[in-house]
């Protein structure tokens, strides 16, 4: 991971920032391509803070989407788990514990039947005739 950090991500985050440039977002609007993106550089600065350092423009696009009202709403939920982890990090946190206390309790589970798709039911009837001459 320290590998990725010191050296592989350094283009990427380059290219980003010239496709960025001095714009706001990346598509114009805050729309789903954006988000992906704020995603990533989240996971990245969790990892390590001071990952976006060298990129303000990127930086700043960080910021300006954590401070937006639904994603702050979102990303600054403490009851999630913090997926993504250094191995130096795993000590600190006792994985079964947490992921216990914030599992649903356990409840019957129902089938949920679904309709098949035109293409589905097609293979399922040619592989009912394929499996009927095989009988």
């Amino acid at each position: 991971m320290d590998e990725l950090f010191s050296s592989k991500l350094k283009p990427h985050l380059e290219s980003l920032s010239k496709l960025l440039s001095t714009k706001s977002t990346f598509t114009g609007s805050l729309l789903a391509g954006d988000l992906a993106i704020f995603v990533i550089f989240d996971l990245f600065v969790g990892l390590q803070g001071d990952s976006l350092d060298g990129f303000t423009n990127l930086k700043e696009f960080y910021a300006r989407v954590s401070k937006n009202e639904k994603v702050h709403a979102v990303a600054g939920r403490s009851d999630l788990f913090p997926y993504f982890k250094r191995n130096s990090d795993a000590s600190k946190v006792d994985v079964p514990k947490v992921l216990e206390e914030q599992s649903p309790k356990k409840t019957k589970r129902r089938k949920i039947h679904t309709p098949l798709l035109a293409n589905q039911s097609t293979s399922l009837l040619a592989s009912n005739r394929c499996s009927s001459w095989w009988n």
